[in-house]
């Protein structure tokens, strides 16, 4: 008897510790289900754009007006392109071999089919600042890098909105003097050969700089000749070019 006593009251605490446990097992369950769907709802929300009631909220999508590109763009009526506006930091061709950083830099296509004598460009950055450039004899079919003849910078941040031609000189006839002088060039050095019956005299000899396939500089560099007895060849060197090739473009008789 007291056997059995003792196994039934060990079976009444097993069952009863039991349901103790089911109960807060049930508890935690249903604390768990309305957290998470108290998380759903306000996911949903944020999926939907509603607010607390439930009521959809239209959103307004701001998007930043992106800088107009200005590059590349034609002047003179299609004659002249500028491909690109750049920083350039060293020495300026187009300001005295004055030293800078971030120096406004352009690179212009001489386009026609004629020979570009001078040019002035005006960029205007989008602060207002204006820039100058400055390019003197260009053949058709090439291009120059050039730079700003005050020897500004200009910031990435302060982009170019405009680029202006104020003037542009075209010359339809040769400016090498073909007809009397014949020309070879070896890095800098310049071979200049009168071809003509008469002897040449008070010559000036302008070059660019080559670099690969730019000029570098829109200003050339100018050098006297004496004389060139007909049938025969002086030699030059062109000492400014040395970055690259010079090239002549301009042979004048004064």
């Amino acid at each position: 008897m007291s056997t059995r006593s003792s196994k039934s009251g060990k079976n009444r605490k097993y069952l009863y510790l039991i349901a103790v446990i089911a109960a807060i097992g049930l508890l935690i369950a249903l604390g768990y289900s309305a957290l998470s769907g108290e998380d759903g709802d306000q996911n949903q929300q944020k999926e939907t754009g509603g607010n607390a009631s439930g009521n959809a909220v239209e959103t307004e999508e701001i998007t930043a007006e992106e800088p107009k590109d200005v590059f590349p763009c034609e002047l003179e009526d299609g004659k002249l392109k500028v491909t690109s506006f750049f920083q350039f930091t060293g020495s300026n061709p187009d300001c005295n071999g004055e030293e800078g950083e971030n120096i406004a830099s352009i690179n212009l296509v001489n386009q026609s089919e004629k020979h570009l004598a001078l040019a002035r460009l005006t960029a205007v950055l989008s602060d207002g600042t204006e820039i100058h450039f400055e390019v003197s004899d260009i053949p058709a079919g090439k291009s120059v890098m050039t730079f700003s003849t005050e020897n500004t910078d200009y910031e990435l941040s302060n982009p170019c909105k405009e680029i202006i031609c104020t003037m542009a000189e075209f010359e339809n006839d040769s400016v090498v003097m073909e007809d009397k002088v014949s020309v070879t060039v070896q890095e800098t050095e310049v071979v200049l050969t009168n071809t003509s019956e008469k002897e040449l005299s008070d010559l000036t000899v302008y070059c660019h700089c080559l670099l690969d396939t730019d000029y570098f500089g829109g200003l050339t560099y100018q050098y006297p000749v004496d004389t060139i007895p007909a049938g025969e060849s002086v030699t030059l060197q062109a000492a400014d070019c040395y970055l690259g090739e010079a090239a002549v473009v301009r042979i004048s008789d004064n």
